[in-house]
């Protein structure tokens, strides 16, 4: 199957490449810069990677795209601001729903099918098991941004076939070094600073190449199976795990189970970072039969071998 992906440069793009090779589907890759050498390794008569690519540029899209004709686009950009950086409101916005326009747009003009990569930080926090029926009232602007891109596709796609999938907490090889899993790996190597929030958050961590598998299943079978279009499911494990919990799992994995990690407690931020955020994996198993394989210590194990390889070459 021909498979064009969105956002391939960033840190979840190049788990689905990885995981659409491995299951020999051909793969056209777009991003805005050039490609990094993650996506170099998979240089080859299967894999080709298209840079300089605003996705929400209409022109831009279908130029990269026209002739490889993709039998579904799956789209795991998300542009202007990330979890980290919430003030770029306006960037946040403008970028992801334009994108998401003009995904549906390409879209209906390749007859493509679509893979909509969404976000757990869309839903209306709670201190339940988050199951796909929960409103998505996000009071941040990637929860925002990410769900209001979403309503325009949506809109936007016609009788497009469409799949939603919200990841949860992905963590995994990839990392920037200032998100908290790395940063929590690192530290006790003395390689980050050892200064953390609020260690009581929970969150449903799932290992990234486990979620690029759930995107696969969900391409192949959308492919064959046109009454899966409209649905929407939790790619969640369904089990909660301390930002506390995950620290003193990462101290393991850097053979330094004894480190003392500093949690500030931080006042959390309106709404933005939700005290729980734990999905309902159900759904996804009954549909495509997804359930994660990677347990946190082996996530995090090699995690940690991915970082200390990077830095040495």
């Amino acid at each position: 199957m021909r498979l064009a992906i969105t956002g391939a440069s960033g840190f979840f793009g190049p788990h689905i490449v990885g995981e659409a090779l491995r299951r020999e589907h051909e793969v056209l890759a777009v991003g805005r810069r050039s490609i990094p050498a993650r996506l170099g390794v998979f240089e080859g008569k299967r894999f080709s990677y298209s840079a300089g690519v605003d996705v929400a540029a209409f022109d831009q899209l279908l130029k990269a795209v026209e002739q490889f004709r993709p039998q579904v686009i799956i789209h795991a950009a998300a542009g202007g601001v990330s979890r980290s950086a919430p003030s770029s409101a306006y960037d946040a916005l403008s970028s992801n729903v334009l994108a998401g326009a003009e995904v549906a747009r390409t879209a209906r003009h390749l007859e493509s099918a679509v893979i909509w990569i969404g976000s757990a930080f869309e839903y209306e926090p709670t201190d339940q098991l988050i199951s796909e029926s929960q409103p998505t009232a996000s009071t941040s602007a990637y929860g925002l941004a990410k769900n209001l891109a979403w309503q325009a596709c949506m809109a936007l796609s016609g009788a497009v076939p469409r799949l939603t999938l919200r990841p949860f907490q992905l963590y995994g090889p990839g990392e920037d070094a200032a998100r908290f899993t790395m940063a929590a790996l690192l530290a006790p190597l003395g390689r980050a600073a050892n200064q953390f929030g609020d260690g009581s958050l929970v969150r449903d961590f799932v290992y990234a190449t486990d979620a690029a598998e759930a995107v696969i299943l969900g391409a192949e079978k959308l492919a064959s199976d046109s009454s899966l279009s409209g649905e929407v499911v939790n790619v969640a494990s369904g089990t909660g795990t301390s930002l506390a919990e995950m620290a003193n799992i990462a101290a393991v994995a850097a053979g330094q189970p004894d480190f003392h990690f500093q949690f500030a407690g931080a006042p959390l931020g309106a709404g933005y970072n939700p005290k729980r955020l734990v999905g309902d994996g159900a759904r996804i198993h009954r549909l495509l039969g997804w359930k994660p394989r990677t347990s946190i210590a082996d996530g995090m194990r090699q995690t940690l071998e991915w970082a200390l390889a990077s830095a040495t070459t």
